[in-house]
């Protein structure tokens, strides 16, 4: 950052780049499952993902998964171990200031398709 600079060193806060205006990006992948549980009355389960962004906690509509950013495609016949290897679109991404901050709160949540 310019403070490291200006002293001779160069850090790797990431606070520091946000300050500088460098922007980073989260990126967040789905690669597999692994279920205890069948959901499906009969047959194989076929599964996607969910992967909701919350920026501190909770959304401010009450949804405890904050705003959905991605929903992987169907892992047909999937059942038990279903695999995704998706790639989310990045989010950019501001780290709390003080470190302390709540940051944010990704969660990965499977469904079946029936449901």
């Amino acid at each position: 950052c310019r403070s490291c600079a200006t002293a001779g060193a160069h850090c790797h806060d990431a606070a520091c780049d946000a300050r500088n205006g460098i922007e980073q990006v989260v990126m967040v992948r789905i690669l597999e499952a692994q279920l205890t549980r069948n959901f499906s009355a009969f047959g194989r389960m076929d599964l996607f993902a969910a992967v909701d962004w919350s920026a501190a906690g909770p959304s401010a509509t009450g949804s405890p998964h904050g705003v959905r950013i991605a929903t992987t495609p169907i892992a047909w016949g999937g059942h038990f171990h279903p695999v995704w290897n998706y790639t989310c679109i990045g989010r950019p991404y501001v780290p709390p200031r003080d470190r302390c901050g709540t940051g944010v709160h990704i969660s990965v949540t499977v469904f079946e398709r029936a449901f």
